[in-house]
């Protein structure tokens, strides 16, 4: 009796042992937080920067765009542990652009990563300078409207020019008929000239880090 006794003791702790086991689950935390915070050269926010999220080890696998807020913050939210790339454009004075640069970021499970980023930082930059002469007169033109876009994500030469335009930075020539421009290396630019009634390609160009690019062009005035 007493044996039966035990028995039946021990299987009901088993029972109860068992039953009170799923109140302990372990939980593996894989996934971590990635905040990104975009900055100036002087460290001021910048609030119309858009990040862009990829998979590691490829810049076309592209897996999230995000813009940041007010305060230059881009959170990316919950990400599974591992390695990623981000890239990053902001409007600039109008323009939008890119560096060109790609960072790798760790994501760690449990962990919280936080990153900044200069994208204004003077190694990205380098200067283009603009003449434009009339053709007929071979004189320097004053006040001649440009539009100057990059080569960068989503732009298409076949898109509609007002979406072009979107993506630009117009300028003006001063009165020795030229434009002086800080613009970031590594990319493509495109130049237009604008003379209110139609819109005329002049040429593709590109500068490098440090340095100063000098073109002319030469346009008809109407």
């Amino acid at each position: 009796m007493m044996k039966r006794f035990f028995m039946l003791f021990t299987l009901a702790i088993l029972v109860w042992g068992c039953n009170d086991d799923e109140d302990y689950d372990v939980v593996l935390n894989s996934s971590g937080n990635l905040l990104v915070k975009l900055v100036d050269g002087e460290g001021a926010p910048v609030a119309d920067g858009q990040l862009m999220l990829h998979l590691p080890g490829s810049a076309e696998s592209l897996l999230e765009v995000l813009e940041s807020d007010e305060a230059g913050n881009v959170d990316l939210g919950t990400l599974r542990s591992g390695e990623y790339l981000i890239d990053w454009y902001v409007n600039h004075n109008g323009l939008l652009y890119t560096p060109g640069t790609y960072l790798g970021v760790q994501v760690l499970a449990g962990e919280a990563v936080e990153k900044q980023i200069n994208i204004e930082s003077d190694i990205h930059l380098g200067t283009l300078e603009i003449t434009i002469i009339n053709a007929d007169t071979e004189e320097l033109v004053n006040g001649a409207q440009l539009l100057i876009v990059q080569d960068a994500f989503g732009f298409d030469l076949d898109m509609p020019f007002e979406d072009i335009m979107k993506r630009g930075m117009q300028t003006t020539t001063n009165g020795e008929g030229q434009v002086s421009l800080k613009l970031p290396t590594a990319e493509r630019f495109y130049i237009y000239y604008l003379d209110g009634e139609s819109n005329n390609y002049l040429g593709r160009q590109n500068v490098s880090p440090g340095d100063v690019r000098e073109v002319e062009y030469e346009i008809t005035v109407n």
